[in-house]
Formats: C-alpha cells, sequence, structure tokens
C-alpha cells in the first residue's frame, strides 16, 4: 500500500520574522520599506492574516539578510 502525502507550502514564520526585525531595531514600516512591499501587506504577514506570497517572502529575507528558509515554515496544503 502506497501512501500519498499532501504537498506542503512555504508560509511566512511570523515569529521568526518579528524576531530578526526586533533584533535590527526596524519597525514594521522600516521592514515593509526595505524590503519593497506596502507596510499594510507586512503587518498582515507578521499578524498571520496572509502566509505571504514567494516573491514577498524572498523581498522580506533579502531585506533581513538571511535566507528565505530562515522565515518560513512548510504547511499542509488543504484537500479541496
Amino acid at each position: 500500500m502506497t501512501t500519498t502525502h499532501a504537498p506542503d507550502r512555504l508560509v511566512a514564520n511570523r515569529d521568526a520574522i518579528r524576531e530578526m526585525r526586533y533584533a535590527k531595531g526596524w519597525n514594521a514600516t522600516e521592514l515593509a520599506t526595505k524590503a519593497g512591499i506596502s507596510q499594510p501587506y507586512m503587518s498582515r504577514i507578521e499578524t498571520g492574516d496572509s502566509p505571504g506570497s514567494p516573491r514577498a517572502l524572498r523581498l522580506i529575507a533579502d531585506a533581513l539578510g538571511v535566507p528565505v528558509t530562515a522565515i518560513t515554515m512548510r504547511t499542509p496544503i488543504a484537500a479541496a
């Protein structure tokens, strides 16, 4: 019997993003500006209201100077 697993997707690890931002002494607006995304979108990512698009996660990671894997986690994609 073969077991299939639901595919995963990368989503923002909001705690990791917040901790790295705090360590740099930045507020959310500063990180959003450095990443080139809107402050409201940054806020939605940090509060977990948005998983963050792959592009936004890459921009945030670049602004923080870390690989994208440092600010993301895998989560199963829900079955339809």
